[in-house]
């Protein structure tokens, strides 16, 4: 009864190089498996700029976005990421938005839309990460671009739960789910919790205004 829910385009990519496999037979094996859906990991930001100064060896913009169309095409969802706050420019932001709306309209297999804060690691006035109202922008952005995604994620390790708690006013309907132990922001050196429990998920959407309601890894509610 458990959503199964893993892999980036970035393994899935690097599984079919080490299988000498394509994409789609890697896919179909994997969900013969019980994969159900992909994570959306490993888009970064589309910018070619961007990618050059801070990820020259990842997979392609492409190449993340024809692993997801396949993954859709073979009935499995996935959710689809952005970073941002390496001090990219607005039309970089929109430009990674409209290329995600567009695989959309294709494939229609993105449930969710996840916006990522970069966490600056070292704490001083030249490098921090993006402000409450930075993140907020975001979210509202993405709601408005990206018309035909169901869900925008307001994701609370990377934006503190305040934060993400406001953000369910600015266009977000989500907050993730419960974690242990969340290490990727953290390793950054992210101020929010490392680990929200159950209680602490309905307090942070009451915060905001809101009703918490239990869903699955598939969107569905009780």
């Amino acid at each position: 009864g458990i959503h199964i829910k893993a892999y980036t385009a970035v393994e899935i990519a690097r599984f079919a190089q080490n299988e000498n496999a394509s994409v789609s037979d890697v896919l179909a094996k994997l969900k013969t498996a019980g994969l159900q859906s992909l994570t959306g990991g490993g888009a970064e930001l589309f910018s070619a700029r961007m990618r050059k100064k801070f990820c020259p060896t990842k997979i392609s913009p492409e190449t993340w976005l024809s692993i997801h169309h396949a993954a859709h095409k073979l009935g499995l969802s996935s959710n689809a990421t952005m970073l941002y706050g390496l001090g990219e420019s607005p039309k970089e932001i929109t430009d990674h938005l409209l290329s995600l709306r567009n695989m959309q309209d294709v494939s229609k297999g993105f449930s969710c839309f996840i916006p990522l804060a970069y966490q600056p690691a070292r704490d001083n006035n030249k490098e921090r990460g993006p402000s409450p109202l930075e993140n907020l922008r975001i979210i509202a952005l993405a709601r408005l671009v990206l018309d035909n995604f169901p869900h925008i994620k307001a994701y609370w390790p990377m934006i503190g739960t305040e934060t993400a708690a406001a953000g369910l006013s600015w266009g977000a309907d989500d907050l993730d789910g419960t974690l242990g132990e969340e290490k990727i922001a953290h390793a950054g050196a992210a101020k929010s919790p490392a680990s929200l429990n159950h209680k602490m998920m309905q307090k942070t959407i009451r915060l905001g205004g809101f009703t918490p309601v239990e869903r699955d890894g598939a969107f569905h509610t009780n």
